[in-house]
């Protein structure tokens, strides 16, 4: 359509114009397809964060409640061996 234009021939620019609507179309459909594709990407990269965030807080807190049954029972032997040494 441009060298037509370019040329002044507005005839041949405006017959060249359902060519390029067509090319243009088909550009528009391939950008449609990239996009749908992006779209479901970064909400199956969301839907897995949100999972690994959900797993992470689960592991904190079996983390913390072994750490704190572990310490109690740490406490509670040294405190038996302290009271065997020393006496009732």
């Amino acid at each position: 359509m441009l060298p037509p234009l370019q040329a002044g021939n507005r005839e041949a620019a405006l017959q060249a114009l359902p060519e390029i609507h067509r090319l243009y179309a088909l550009h528009r459909d391939g950008v449609d397809v990239s996009v749908k594709a992006s779209m479901r990407f970064a909400e199956e990269a969301q839907t897995h964060a949100v999972s690994v965030g959900e797993s992470a807080s689960l592991i904190s807190i079996v983390s913390f409640l072994i750490a704190a049954v572990s310490t109690t029972l740490l406490f509670l032997w040294v405190r038996r061996a302290v009271w065997r040494l020393v006496g009732d």
